[in-house]
């Protein structure tokens, strides 16, 4: 995972492994705010047509996360929210819209959401499993104890 600073509350991750996905899957809660490119279908209304499928048009939105899951067969995260900023006019405000998050994509995660209580400043935890084993070469050993109680 290639993690840029841009500034004291938001990060600039280009996510490259499905183990990247699940390290998000930890960081990002509820309330903070995704931006990223996304695909949105937009429905045209004429005048004594039918309705349409609608057309796939390619955006940059901005969403408040309200809804989180993994999915680690099909290797994508997919994070839903409410629309807080569009670069395209159709796509209104208030709206709920669901971004998956695939290897090979970018998005910014911000702090300021409504629902992190003022804290804007990432933790030294959030970091560590953000940056992985990039800042230090320390293993650590884990212990895995199965209970079976037949």
């Amino acid at each position: 995972m290639i993690v840029k600073k841009r500034d004291e509350s938001a990060l600039v991750i280009t996510v490259e492994d499905v183990d990247d996905l699940i390290a998000l899957r930890r960081v990002i809660k509820f309330g903070f705010i995704i931006t990223g490119s996304t695909m949105r279908v937009i429905k045209r209304d004429r005048d004594y047509a039918r309705p349409d499928r609608g057309e796939r048009v390619r955006i940059i939105v901005s969403i408040t996360v309200e809804k989180i899951a993994l999915d680690g067969t099909l290797s994508r995260l997919r994070v839903g929210g409410s629309v807080l900023e569009s670069n395209n006019e159709s796509v209104s405000h208030g709206t709920h819209h669901s971004m998956t998050i695939t290897p090979n994509s970018t998005i910014t995660i911000t702090k300021k959401g409504a629902k992190t209580n003022g804290n804007t400043r990432w933790s030294q935890t959030e970091r560590d499993i953000l940056h992985g084993d990039d800042k230090s070469n320390k293993s650590t050993n884990f212990i895995l104890v199965a209970i079976d109680t037949r």
